[in-house]
């Protein structure tokens, strides 16, 4: 035999110390995966927004679309906080509540992997307060 067909000598000890460790490395993820068992990961809380909101005696009432009044109001905002224009937290179309008065409540909420967090921007008595956590906005 010349030397490109014969056999190559093997470690019979490398080979099982590799597989062994390729078992011990995946055997973790296999058995979660196979045992049905859940991991540490938390879900995330499905918000639905309610219709009616009562908040420090107030009531809020839910409105189906951004008015003419809200896309003003947010804007400006946006205008007065140009850091807060394209943030992850503000994507997307707002819940959108009404209070007495001219009071308005804009919830972002996102349903994270493993989490849902929440952005509210509120208008009150002339100036905009910003607030945001995790879970749902409206317990």
């Amino acid at each position: 035999m010349n030397a490109v067909n014969s056999p190559m000598p093997v470690n019979s000890h490398f080979l099982v110390r590799r597989h062994l460790a390729v078992l011990l490395l995946t055997a973790p993820a296999l058995w979660t995966a196979c045992s049905g068992e859940e991991t540490d990961q938390k879900s995330p809380t499905i918000v639905d927004p309610p219709a009616v909101l009562e908040i420090n005696g107030g009531h809020w009432q839910r409105e189906t679309s951004i008015g003419k009044s809200d896309g003003d109001l947010l804007a400006h905002y946006f205008k007065a906080n140009p850091s807060m224009v394209g943030s992850p937290e503000l994507q997307g179309p707002p819940e959108v509540y009404h209070g007495t008065q001219r009071k308005r409540r804009f919830y972002w909420i996102k349903h994270q992997i493993n989490q849902t967090v929440w952005t509210c921007v509120e208008y009150q008595a002339g100036s905009f307060h910003l607030s945001q956590g995790q879970g749902s906005p409206f317990k």
